[in-house]
């Protein structure tokens, strides 16, 4: 970097539905926010990196599928950390940062506010891509363009 001092922090972009459908595919869970929190569940053991169809996906509670997400982030972001530091990426690394974190949301959150207190948020009707599999808004980042015939 030409000798100069740049700052270099590292983070983990691990909120989002790439998040949601590795969970959901780790643990064979889904989220069904009208459950009622249970502090005793523990996800199916036959799960475990193997493709559960949805049709098969346990049904849980928003916050047990929050702490589902917590937990294999961070054994995730344990395995980038320990194969970015064998490569010798040249980062800062007492600067972590995770964007699923109670920090980053509370940014967020208040950056949200700011925006909607200046006018800048919004509620309006439109139309949005969805996945009728997994029951959710897609993000245009995850489409794939393919070439077809239409009528």
């Amino acid at each position: 970097m030409r000798g100069k001092e740049v700052f270099y922090p590292i983070g983990w972009d691990d909120n989002g539905l790439p998040t949601e459908r590795r969970v959901q595919n780790y643990f064979g869970v889904r989220c069904d926010p009208s459950l009622p929190y249970d502090p005793e569940f523990e996800p199916p053991a036959r799960a475990h990196g193997r493709q559960i169809p949805p049709s098969h996906q346990i049904p849980v509670s928003r916050r047990n599928f929050v702490t589902l997400c917590e937990q294999l982030t961070a054994l995730d972001e344990r395995s980038y950390e320990e194969a970015w530091r064998r490569l010798g990426l040249s980062v800062d690394w007492t600067t972590k940062y995770r964007t699923i974190d109670e920090r980053s949301r509370a940014v967020a959150q208040r950056g949200f506010l700011r925006n909607l207190a200046r006018g800048e948020a919004y509620l309006a009707e439109g139309p949005s891509l969805w996945d009728g599999t997994v029951r959710t808004a897609v993000g245009q980042g995850g489409l794939e363009d393919r070439a077809g015939r239409g009528a």
